[in-house]
């Protein structure tokens, strides 16, 4: 049986509508997303005990006071859509980003996330790459359906 055929873990960028709202109106920033990539800092990790004699060991959650991190790269991205979120991000604006599979449903929400920069470009140069813009949005509350 083929990958194509196969319901994935995994969100293909190819395959997914993205968003992000303000005021009640949402915006949608499909056509120009090439790329996302999450971070999530927290994780499980084991220690033993004060008198280290415990061979299974305790388990113990770190990081979960750093928020989780999607960074957008678009290619295109229009001044109107860049100018707004300078804005959200000069007036500490919180926005839901969602992200949505067109092909199984599932989605990841990001909600009260704030854009932690301005747009900036990636890097300057005379090809393709040289409108590559990054939208880099921090939250602690993040769904997934």
């Amino acid at each position: 049986m083929s990958l194509e055929n196969k319901e994935m873990f995994a969100m293909r960028t190819s395959l997914c509508d993205f968003s992000f709202s303000r005021n009640g109106a949402d915006y949608d920033i499909t056509a120009v997303v090439d790329s996302r990539q999450l971070e999530d800092p927290e994780e499980k990790s084991l220690t033993r005990g004060a008198s280290a004699t415990n061979k299974k060991g305790i388990v113990y959650t770190s990081s979960i006071k750093d928020p989780k991190t999607v960074t957008v790269v678009c290619v295109g991205l229009s001044k109107e859509y860049a100018d707004m979120v300078s804005e959200m991000y000069q007036n500490e604006e919180r926005t839901n980003f969602i992200i949505i599979d067109r092909k199984t449903g599932r989605k990841a929400v990001f909600r009260d996330a704030i854009f932690s920069k301005r747009p900036h470009q990636e890097q300057m140069s005379e090809g393709a790459e040289e409108l590559n813009i990054s939208l880099i949005l921090k939250s602690f509350n993040v769904e997934y359906a």
